[in-house]
C-alpha cells in the first residue's frame, strides 16, 4: 500500500510543504508584535502606584536571591522590557512604602519587576 492508496479528496497532508524560512519568519513577527504590546503594557504604569511583588515577581542587583515581598511606590519605569526565559521585565525604580514618596531624596528601591505584575497591580488600582 502506497502513500496515494491511503490519499482521500481533500487530505492535502501528504502534499504539504514545510517551510522553515516562512514559519520562523512568522514566529519572529509574533515577537516583534508582543513587544511591541509590552512597551504599551508598560507606558501605563505611572508614578505613585503602589505595586505589592512576590518572591517570583522581582529581581534585585543589591540584593539577588533575597526571597521575600516587596511592596513599593513606583517613582520611574525604565524602558526596554528586558526578556529572560520569555518573561518581560521592567527596570523600576521606586520607595518602600514606610519611606513615601518623599521629594527630600532619591529612589531607595532599584528592582526589575517582572511585567505582568506591574501590569495586574495597575489593573486592581
Amino acid at each position: 500500500m502506497g502513500a496515494f492508496d491511503r490519499w482521500r479528496p481533500g487530505d492535502n497532508r501528504p502534499n504539504r510543504v514545510f517551510d522553515r524560512g516562512q514559519v520562523e519568519q512568522n514566529a519572529e513577527a509574533d515577537r516583534a508584535r508582543q513587544r511591541a504590546l509590552d512597551v504599551a503594557r508598560l507606558r501605563r504604569v505611572w508614578p505613585g502606584l503602589v505595586v505589592d511583588l512576590e518572591p517570583a515577581d522581582w529581581l534585585s542587583k543589591t540584593a539577588p536571591g533575597f526571597d521575600r515581598r516587596v511592596q513599593l511606590v513606583v517613582a520611574k519605569v525604565h524602558e526596554p522590557v528586558e526578556y529572560r526565559q520569555g518573561v518581560g521585565w521592567a527596570h523600576v525604580w521606586g520607595h518602600t512604602v514606610r519611606c513615601g514618596a518623599r521629594p527630600d531624596h532619591a529612589p531607595c528601591v532599584d528592582v526589575l519587576a517582572r511585567l505582568d505584575a506591574l501590569v495586574d497591580a495597575l489593573d486592581r488600582q
